[in-house]
């Protein structure tokens, strides 16, 4: 289990933005929307932690972000980018369910 100092930084949830008809059969990209904002942990990937399976053989610019797990709010990695000190990230891996304890959710962010 971990500390709720851990969760020291806010970090917004913004959806990507989607498709809009522009009225004459073709469409024009939407505005992001902020989904909400957390407390996470924030770290940086070391260079042994790169990720080759998921494409993260470079490790610069890729923030490993923990969150608590919100019964309100569901993470989509596909759908969803993360901001945080003004720089946005894509959210590169699956969410996941930290130890299977349903305290912690674990993602990796790249940077745009």
């Amino acid at each position: 289990m971990m500390s709720s100092r851990a969760f020291n930084k806010q970090v917004e949830i913004w959806s990507l933005p989607t498709p809009v008809a522009d009225g004459f059969g073709g469409n024009t990209v939407g505005t992001p929307v902020l989904i909400t904002t957390a407390w996470m942990k924030v770290k940086t990937l070391k260079w042994q932690r790169a990720d080759t399976a998921n494409g993260l053989d470079n490790t610069e610019g890729n923030i490993e972000f923990t969150m608590r797990h919100r019964e309100d709010f569901d993470i989509k990695s596909k759908e969803y980018f993360l901001k945080y000190r003004g720089s946005e990230y894509t959210i590169n891996t699956f969410p996941v369910n930290s130890n299977f304890t349903d305290f912690t959710i674990t993602m990796i962010g790249v940077q745009n």
